[in-house]
């Protein structure tokens, strides 16, 4: 770990009256790019000291404390001031609070950072100081020379959609769980679905229809073959609920994925071109109606160069369950990304039932068991059928622990295809 001994540049800040000191001291270590255990080395404390400082567990410091802090912070004028008086539980001189802009706390480094360095120092002013706060940084950093303008608009619309609540938090997506239950008479389709995978994790694209009746064990498949893999592969899973048409699962399965990259990374050439319309597809607001409608070349152009840009890092698997809810227009969509993405290392897989599509989908014929689809193509189709007899017989006695009578398993059969499952 690097140890900041002497800080290259100045802290400036603004305190909003009765700001926390703990909420300073954060702020202000996060501004010089400071870890705990940099701040208590440069200050001469303890990591602990500053870790119950920072939680609020100690809630004033003595004043040789407070002048170690403000040196390490290299805070000047009435900035430290305002910081030492923080510190010591009392209110700021009121020429040291004329310095409060607003309601606002702004806490910023002045300094001739890297592009991204700057950009990290704005997410995090952004979630911790607000809008306001990152609107000031963004003025310091162009106050040390040009600015490439692409990286401003980059900046400019991560603070709006922040300000217009389009970008709420991202948690993680783990996949279904597999459940405990015999898992029989698949070994055919999960060698097929293995066999994609590795066409994947080695840099090649496609796209894997497993297809089947309601029931019939396919998403049961998806999990056990994807869980083995998640260490080689990103998988990311999303379930179409009924009525979503159009666009709306899409929307919830890409929209964490955007919201990290523009969170994360600061204008990615690859992407540029396209962030205007993925801004608009994936993180419309609550009241759009996206629903049902066509997706025109550009947004698959605009949704592939985003999963390609994704899997540079790490192979990208996206699973759409239940797609059959989606519609036409989404059944469009998968192709169209599939063969725009095709060699890049980006996968999709959708479970469905083929019975359930719209009649003019483009995944029609795909599912046709009579249509013989080449093998070249980008789609590979892995119908999963009923359990035949044997299976049939063998899942009864893993159930029950017996093995059934020949016309008893005859029976669970014969009922169970009548059902479709």
């Amino acid at each position: 770990m690097g140890r900041a001994v002497d800080c290259p540049w100045e802290i400036f800040m603004t305190v909003r009256p009765g700001a926390p000191f703990a909420e300073l001291l954060r702020s202000l270590r996060k501004a010089a790019f400071l870890t705990q255990e940099d701040l208590a080395h440069t200050a001469r404390l303890s990591s602990r000291a500053i870790s119950d400082l920072e939680r609020g567990l100690t809630r004033t410091t003595h004043r040789e404390t407070a002048r170690k802090l403000a040196d390490a912070l290299n805070l000047t004028g009435s900035s430290r001031e305002v910081f030492v008086a923080t510190a010591l539980g009392r209110s700021p001189a009121s020429g040291a609070a004329r310095v409060a802009s607003g309601d606002a706390i702004v806490a910023r480094s002045r300094f001739g950072g890297e592009p991204r360095e700057w950009f990290s120092l704005i997410v995090t002013t952004l979630d911790e100081l607000g809008v306001d706060a990152a609107r000031s940084a963004v003025a310091d950093w162009q106050s040390g020379g040009p600015v490439d303008a692409a990286w401003l608009s980059w900046v400019d619309a991560l603070i709006r959609l922040t300000a217009e609540g389009r970008l709420p938090p991202v948690a993680g997506r783990p996949l279904p769980a597999a459940g405990g239950d015999p898992f029989l008479d698949r070994e055919q389709q999960a060698a097929d679905l293995n066999g994609f995978l590795d066409r994947i994790g080695q840099g090649r694209g496609g796209c894997a229809l497993v297809t089947g009746p309601a029931g019939i064990g396919k998403s049961r498949l998806l999990v056990r073959v994807l869980a083995r893999r998640t260490d080689s592969i990103q998988v990311e899973w999303m379930t179409f609920d009924r009525g979503e048409a159009g666009y709306q699962g899409w929307r919830r399965l890409l929209a964490p994925l955007w919201i990290m990259l523009r969170r994360t990374e600061l204008a990615p050439a690859g992407l540029l071109a396209h962030a205007a319309i993925l801004d608009s597809i994936l993180l419309a607001g609550p009241d759009s109606e996206l629903a049902g409608r066509r997706f025109p070349g550009e947004v698959a152009a605009a949704v592939a160069a985003m999963l390609v840009h994704v899997a540079r890092r790490q192979p990208l698997v996206l699973v759409i369950d239940d797609a059959h809810r989606g519609g036409a227009s989404s059944d469009r969509l998968l192709l169209d990304v599939t063969r725009l993405a095709d060699a890049c290392g980006v996968g999709l897989v959708a479970a469905l039932r083929p019975e359930e599509l719209d009649e003019d989908s483009v995944l029609a014929d795909y599912c046709d068991q009579a249509a013989g689809r080449a093998a070249a193509d980008v789609v590979t189709t892995i119908r999963v059928p009923p359990l035949d007899l044997a299976a049939t017989a063998d899942l009864l006695r893993e159930r029950t622990g017996v093995r059934p009578p020949p016309q008893v398993a005859e029976v669970v059969l014969r009922r169970t295809q009548i059902s479709g499952r």
